[in-house]
């Protein structure tokens, strides 16, 4: 099976025939380079690059057969590897996941994190970029690498192979991926150093919060405090908007009121131009306040809440939000004493 995607790598043709048993069969038939350069994108290119698809699925069905997860991941690389060649970006990117789940399975970390790092890593890097597609797919292959690496104890690797992501927004996301995953493994000076490096300023304040709020629950307040002065002098650097709780700015004003400092929080929330959008973070930080069981601060902005509130000009707005203020308050009640 090996052999069958080295030789389809090297752009080796396919020849069907009925074996001595009278049972159909075939095998890699090697193409002069002259020969591969006159076919170009001619039917017969597309014809062996569609045979090399089918059977490289029949390699794949032959490969998960395999009990050894080490020596099924490194069949699979290597189909990956033969496809993103010969440009089937597509069929390379499904049996690339299929790999790295052989992969997780190897015993020996040290060896399954090497052979993700290298020769996954160069399956992904092989796949042949001719339209949007082929670019999503690479992005995909090296985001789930850098994630694995990441988990795997390999920071650096990590972070190189989020490097070679085209995609400025998908590089963003992976680095984000690879912020969480160091946070689940208490790394959280690794964690920083790859938040450092995102590009998109929205998705580093996010990754910061992150850092902060892990630092926090481990009980690390200075940690916590110089990670939330960096959260907020990236969160300068955004158009103020807090439409919508999932804003980078409204997770700077919900981080503020989590670890204490509530007026900080409030002179973010005031920088709203309307009177809704203002009336709308004021309740996310009671809500986080109430959650967090501090009725006393919860009350406080509650107040300025409802006198925001009654500047809104929509009745039914003006209605949903004082209700929004009430249920957050209500958690109190709700609450063991």
């Amino acid at each position: 099976m090996i052999e069958v995607a080295d030789q389809l790598g090297e752009g080796g043709a396919i020849r069907h025939y009925i074996d001595h048993w009278g049972r159909p069969s075939w095998e890699t038939v090697p193409v002069p380079l002259e020969g591969r350069a006159r076919a170009g994108a001619s039917p017969q290119a597309t014809q062996a690059a569609n045979e090399a698809a089918q059977a490289a699925n029949e390699v794949v069905e032959g490969a998960r057969k395999i009990e050894d997860a080490g020596s099924r991941f490194e069949v699979m690389v290597r189909v990956v590897d033969a496809l993103g060649r010969v440009g089937n970006s597509f069929e390379a990117k499904v049996i690339a996941h299929e790999a790295l789940e052989a992969g997780r399975k190897i015993e020996d970390a040290s060896s399954r994190s090497g052979e993700i790092a290298a020769e996954a890593m160069e399956a992904a890097r092989n796949i042949r970029v001719v339209d949007p597609k082929d670019k999503e797919s690479r992005s995909t292959a090296l985001a789930r690498i850098a994630e694995a690496l990441a988990t795997a104890g390999k920071c650096v690797e990590a972070l190189e192979t989020a490097r070679d992501i085209e995609d400025a927004r998908s590089q963003s996301l992976t680095l984000g991926g690879i912020v969480e995953a160091l946070l689940k493994a208490d790394r959280y000076a690794d964690a920083d150093a790859a938040a450092r490096q995102i590009a998109s300023a929205d998705e580093r304040v996010k990754a910061l919060v992150r850092i902060v709020e892990a630092l926090a629950k481990a009980g690390k307040t200075e940690e916590a405090m110089q990670a939330v002065n960096a959260a907020i002098e990236a969160a300068r650097q955004l158009k103020f908007d807090v439409q919508g709780r999932y804003t980078a700015n409204v997770w700077v004003m919900e981080m503020l009121a989590k670890v204490g400092r509530i007026d900080d929080a409030l002179a973010m929330a005031r920088q709203a131009n309307d009177a809704e959008g203002r009336s709308r973070t004021l309740v996310w930080i009671v809500d986080v306040l109430a959650e967090a069981g501090r009725p006393a601060e919860a009350i406080r902005v509650a107040n300025e809440g409802v006198e925001a509130v009654r500047q809104v000009k929509s009745p039914d707005v003006r209605a949903s939000l004082l209700i929004d203020i009430a249920q957050a308050l209500a958690k109190f009640e709700r609450a063991p004493s």
